[in-house]
């Protein structure tokens, strides 16, 4: 067991992590740039879209300790909407969700 209580053995170490991370940053970027140039067939655009869409969606997963210090039992995550409103400079105003939303919305 590592010191954060979780089996050493599904746990990687710091470069295997870097080595995955750096692998799965790489190919976003081949695919964004593929669907920038519109490299991708009719047929594939709807699923990278989509692929797309659910990527940006699980990138605004926050998880915060202690959101509510009155609940012993929360688990400090906060799930919030990011594909509701786009505002000026290029930020989204993104409204607090409950899990069962989320999880309706982005799966």
């Amino acid at each position: 067991m590592s010191s954060h209580g979780q089996d050493s053995s599904s746990c990687p170490n710091r470069r295997e992590f870097t080595r995955q991370a750096l692998q799965s940053l790489t190919v976003v970027a081949l695919i964004e740039g593929l669907a920038a140039h519109r490299l991708f067939g009719a047929d594939v655009k709807p699923i990278i879209k989509g692929w797309f869409r659910d990527l940006h969606a699980i990138s605004f997963s926050i998880h915060v300790n202690g959101s509510d210090p009155g609940n012993p039992k929360s688990p400090g995550r906060v799930y919030i909407d990011p594909l509701r409103e786009k505002v000026a400079g290029g930020l989204v105003k993104a409204p607090q969700i409950t899990y069962g939303k989320a999880n309706k919305l982005y799966g």
